[in-house]
């Protein structure tokens, strides 16, 4: 594995670029110095993140928790509000890293082919806080490599949280409709889902034609691939096969179908002017998908609303999705590592895990931890939230996770808009992409070589 770090970023001209800038944010929180950029004290990590200001407030409360039970060490903590990956990737290339910093799932296996992080394997190893076979199985695969495969070998950050993506409903719409909530226990096939979904799917009054409120929006596509028996790689991730997959295809065009066929979904043209989200936020929209982290928002809702489990293909009956997770990684060239693990511990252990599942928006890493009320929360909605537990076992890391940089999945995103608008077929569209997405896959891995 070629081992420079700079090597997948832009010309030398462009670089030169990123070096000063580096060297200007590193002087912008609080200046340079003769220790890896940062004038650190002694005894001080930088740890580096991002997040909304609850997550601000429990970091905060983190910190200072941490500091208190470790006295020699101090955190200077950085949260970066915007372009949080940019300013990353422009710190990494001009040698300013901090010691610790989120790394999400999806842009890690851009990071760790580079080298650019610290194996955390050992440090786990000799670990009284954190044992792996607590940990939910796909948070920590989707942190390995061993130098050809991502999946496998040393873990090189251990999750700061899991986001497994569930249905959430608006009650008070289902209840208007006369239509009963879905089971929280038993998932819905896709032909019980859509016969739900059309009931719930209300036409305007006013304007014939239109849709006042639709039956559901953002169906994943990975969930319909996967539970229908689909893949989208080969097993070694290194060909692009769904237009020779008749699951796969059958499952693309399944979602594509809610909105073309069914009539439940708002079309690619209507999403556009009713974003999802800020319709189910304001009514127009019985069902939704996404991941824990929404939580906090829908609590401050005015409308009744519940979770429930992905429908499901009636080929299989199998309860499939991705999960979205953000790790915490050292940065290779850290001047203390010892103090950097100790810190990763304590957020990724069961106290930090503790006190982020608290404010709604993570399921804790200890499996154990997820089954009592500290991330249940009776009286708390959701009211099932029992239903994210069998979601964080059954789902997979996300499609960016499959290679070493995610071109590959940016043509297949640009080029399944014709599905979804009903320009072409899935088994169409999907065989167009092919050379495309081939192509993008196959400098993907070669960048690594």
């Amino acid at each position: 594995m070629n081992k420079d770090p700079n090597r997948f970023l832009f010309p030398f001209y462009v670089l030169v670029l990123f070096v000063v800038a580096a060297g200007a944010i590193a002087l912008l929180w609080n200046g340079a110095g003769d220790t890896g950029g940062w004038d650190r004290k002694p005894g001080e990590i930088v740890f580096a993140g991002w997040g909304g200001p609850e997550e601000k407030e429990v970091f905060t409360h983190l910190v200072r928790e941490f500091e208190r039970e470790n006295p020699e060490i101090h955190v200077r903590y950085i949260q970066v509000p915007q372009n949080y990956m940019q300013k990353l990737q422009i710190m990494m290339a001009g040698g300013t890293p901090p010691d610790v910093f989120y790394i999400p799932d999806g842009d890690f296996p851009a990071f760790v082919v580079k080298d650019t992080m610290v194996p955390l394997t050992p440090f786990i190893e000799k670990s009284d806080v954190i044992n792996p076979e607590e940990f939910w199985p796909s948070a920590l695969s989707r942190y390995e490599y061993d130098g050809e495969n991502l999946g496998k070998g040393d873990i090189y950050a251990l999750p700061k949280d899991i986001g497994p993506f569930v249905m959430y409903y608006n009650k008070d719409i289902f209840r208007k409709a006369g239509v009963p909530f879905p089971s929280p226990d038993v998932p819905m096939t896709w032909d019980e889902a859509v016969a739900m979904w059309q009931k719930l799917t209300i036409p305007s009054k006013e304007v014939p034609g239109l849709i006042d409120t639709f039956g559901v929006a953002s169906f994943p596509p990975e969930a319909a691939v996967w539970s229908n028996g689909g893949e989208y790689l080969s097993p070694d991730r290194r060909t692009f096969t769904m237009p020779d997959d008749p699951r796969a295809i059958e499952g693309i065009q399944w979602v594509a179908d809610l909105a073309l066929k069914y009539n439940c979904a708002p079309s690619p043209r209507q999403s556009a002017s009713f974003d999802p989200g800020p319709m189910f936020d304001t009514g127009k929209l019985a069902c939704i998908f996404t991941g824990r982290w929404a939580v906090p928002h829908f609590r401050e809702l005015s409308f009744d609303w519940d979770v429930a489990p992905i429908p499901v293909s009636p080929r299989t009956r199998k309860l499939a999705g991705w999960s979205g997770s953000v790790g915490l990684a050292m940065a290779r060239d850290t001047p203390n590592k010892e103090a950097a693990w100790k810190f990763i511990e304590f957020v990724a252990g069961p106290k930090g895990q503790k006190a982020q599942s608290l404010q709604g928006f993570q399921i804790p890493n200890q499996r154990w931890l997820a089954k009592t009320d500290v991330f249940l929360q009776p009286g708390k909605r959701p009211e099932h939230a029992e239903v994210f537990i069998p979601a964080a076992l059954a789902q997979r890391p996300g499609i960016r996770n499959f290679a070493p940089n995610p071109q590959w999945v940016d043509e297949f995103l640009q080029r399944i808009n014709y599905v979804w608008k009903g320009d072409l077929t899935a088994e169409q569209g999907l065989k167009r992409m092919r050379p495309y997405v081939q192509k993008a896959l196959d400098e993907a891995w070669q960048e690594d070589q």
